[in-house]
């Protein structure tokens, strides 16, 4: 009865821009619930995460992925790992505020689409 709705969907988008390319993940959150009538009707939205990526296949460690100014730092471990039309996404974030690495909900696996530009 209590399960979460939030997932991530399986198809995960690729583009080229530029020298680089960027990925797009999409997935369903759950809307912020702040009164018991909320947490009952289990209301969603639609989220995306894009992250720029140097190449288009094999193993991207996370020193070679863009660090947002003013977020946790990816760390030690971080991988995107692609071949052929399947992505691997493994984000860790060093979460400097709890003392802890944090594992990001769009880490999973991902069959890949090609929008422009291959």
């Amino acid at each position: 009865m209590f399960s979460n709705p939030a997932k991530n969907f399986k198809t995960a988008y690729i583009d080229k821009t530029g020298d680089n390319y960027q990925v797009t993940l999409l997935g369903k959150r759950s809307l912020m619930t702040h009164d018991p009538i909320s947490i009952l009707k289990r209301e969603t939205y639609i989220d995306s995460f894009k992250i720029n990526i140097p190449r288009q296949e094999g193993i991207i460690d996370g020193t070679e992925l863009f660090n947002r100014p003013g977020g946790y730092k990816l760390t030690k471990g971080t991988t995107i790992s692609i071949t052929d039309d399947k992505m691997k996404v493994t984000l860790l974030y060093d979460n400097f505020d709890d003392k802890t690495i944090d594992k990001s909900f769009w880490n999973g696996e991902y069959d890949l689409q090609w929008r422009s530009g291959k």
